[in-house]
């Protein structure tokens, strides 16, 4: 399991951890989680996408009776990488963003992944839940979004499959394909 992260420059001190980190404008923009006491202000923070998803989650799921506090996720069955990463920059705004190919590496056999369709090899163009298309445009996007996938949801892929764009079938979504994470 990997968790993405923030690399910050701002000083927090122990204690610190779950406090607010905020941008200029005063808009947070990620939970501080973890420092490195070896070297001064080399610290991390969660994501505010990662947070409000898990958040989501975890009271979606204790309104519904479950007591735990875990968040539930699906579990796929692939393995992933990114390849090809790129900086676009737009004349028009001024700004870039960094974009790549979230590459399937393999697929776990009889999998949801697999139900699906998805190959090793293809690339995951949009992750598609209960008809609302989400571009994936970097490797994280996904993990992001399979917070936001509950049992009951339906869920499809637009892959790029040797250049070819492939939609997938539908599928389902059980409450065994979903696992407590901590």
């Amino acid at each position: 399991r990997s968790i993405r992260c923030l690399r910050i420059d701002t000083a927090i001190y122990e204690g610190n951890s779950g406090g607010g980190l905020f941008n200029k404008y005063g808009q947070l923009i990620g939970i501080t989680n973890a420092g490195n006491t070896s070297d001064q202000n080399i610290n991390y923070a969660i994501p505010v996408s990662v947070v409000q998803g898990t958040a989501d989650n975890i009271i979606y799921y204790a309104e519904n009776g479950d007591t735990t506090g875990s968040a539930y996720v699906i579990t796929l069955g692939v393995t992933m990488s990114s390849a090809n990463s790129r900086y676009t920059y737009d004349d028009g705004t001024g700004y870039g963003e960094i974009t790549e190919d979230a590459t399937v590496s393999s697929v776990t056999s009889g999998s949801v992944a697999e139900s699906l369709g998805v190959t090793a090899g293809s690339v995951i163009e949009k992750f598609v839940i209960n008809g609302t298309e989400y571009d994936i445009t970097r490797y994280f996007q996904l993990g992001d979004l399979l917070l936001c996938v509950r049992a009951g949801d339906v869920i499809s892929f637009t892959l790029s499959v040797d250049g070819s764009e492939v939609s997938t079938s539908d599928y389902t979504v059980l409450s065994s394909d979903l696992s407590a994470r901590a």
